[in-house]
């Protein structure tokens, strides 16, 4: 008799099996969905995510909810960007026309250049470290009045708590902010 956890754990390398195979055979092209047509060349993803990935599913309602914003917003921030899926797949997809990542791992930014020059787009994309918590000042230096027209993910594993500051939240009132939070954090 197997338990629960036997079970959680089977399934979970049966999804990354299925990913991989479902990511070789795309050639890691998105197949379906508001990013269909994307190029990813280089993730950092475990192979669980892929399979969603390349099949449109892949925190599906996080992309509808941000294609259907009003038209006015056209800058995206990505605060926690890893590989640049939504900065890369919102300007391949035109419903952006700049893209500003805040990414911690150098890794993580050598992929979002690649990702963002596989799909032609790497003029309209800013690739930065880690967000301080200056970043919304800075922002609002670098950006003006255009700072209101953006729209901001942050997922940065739990560090959304230190870096949405009372002084920060001010800065950002007028724009669109959407916080991914997990159980785990």
């Amino acid at each position: 008799r197997r338990s629960n956890r036997d079970f959680m754990r089977i399934a979970g390398i049966r999804r990354e099996i299925l990913g991989r195979r479902i990511y070789e055979e795309s050639s890691g092209c998105i197949r379906y969905g508001d990013f269909k047509g994307l190029k990813l060349v280089s993730h950092r993803w475990g192979a669980r995510d892929l399979g969603s990935i390349i099949l449109g599913e892949y925190e599906r309602n996080i992309v509808e909810y941000i294609n259907q914003v009003d038209l006015t917003r056209t800058t995206f921030v990505d605060v926690g960007a890893a590989d640049g899926f939504y900065a890369v797949g919102l300007l391949h997809n035109g419903r952006m026309k700049r893209s500003i990542c805040f990414e911690s791992s150098e890794d993580g930014r050598t992929s979002i250049g690649v990702n963002a020059s596989a799909n032609g787009v790497q003029s309209a994309i800013s690739i930065r470290g880690t967000a301080s918590k200056l970043f919304a000042k800075e922002l609002l230096d670098e950006l003006g009045d255009e700072l209101k027209n953006s729209v901001f993910l942050f997922d940065i594993e739990g560090g959304e708590f230190d870096l949405l500051t009372n002084e920060n939240l001010k800065i950002l009132q007028n724009s669109i902010l959407i916080v991914e939070l997990h159980k785990e954090t």
